[in-house]
């Protein structure tokens, strides 16, 4: 699928996201940033879900609209997306879009100030808190964190610090 479609969807669902968000709805943004249910954005069944499309499309509303409510959902979102990380699958979402997060900080790209820096340090928590229910869900955990850490340090210069 084109690009720009693409895009184009993950606008429109933010969007949609927002007019629920401010009509009580406090789940949809962080439906629509992981890609739950059919708010994925996904270029063909089975491809993956575009959260990096619905992130910009986030800091494009915030930018075009000037609404500081887009920057509340989008905080509320990661937090609660933190909050519900019930094993590796969802873990393993929450660092991808973290990650990107960080990507766009590092390149004066963020239109929202989310402090990055308490997020990373909530997520390397979330990782200490959960590491049995997570270690029990993917043996290989330990190595996913060491690749992690160096992954974060390498591209972004952002420490991950875990006790394991």
């Amino acid at each position: 699928m084109d690009i720009k479609i693409l895009k184009a969807a993950a606008k429109a669902k933010v969007n949609m996201a927002h007019r629920a968000y401010l009509n009580g709805n406090h789940m949809i943004y962080p439906a629509v940033i992981a890609g739950m249910d059919t708010y994925g954005i996904e270029a063909f069944p089975g491809a993956g879900h575009h959260f990096d499309f619905v992130i910009d499309a986030i800091y494009e509303k915030y930018d075009e609209d000037n609404d500081p409510q887009v920057a509340v959902a989008f905080k509320e979102a990661i937090y609660k997306l933190m909050e519900v990380v019930n094993g590796f699958p969802s873990l393993e979402r929450l660092e991808r879009i973290i990650s990107y997060m960080n990507k766009k900080e590092q390149k004066g790209e963020a239109k929202i100030d989310l402090n990055i820096e308490e997020i990373n340090t909530k997520f390397s928590n979330l990782i200490d808190e959960k590491y049995e229910i997570l270690k029990n869900d993917n043996p290989q955990l330990d190595n996913w964190i060491a690749r992690i850490k160096q992954i974060f340090w390498e591209d972004y210069e952002v420490e991950i610090s875990t006790k394991h």
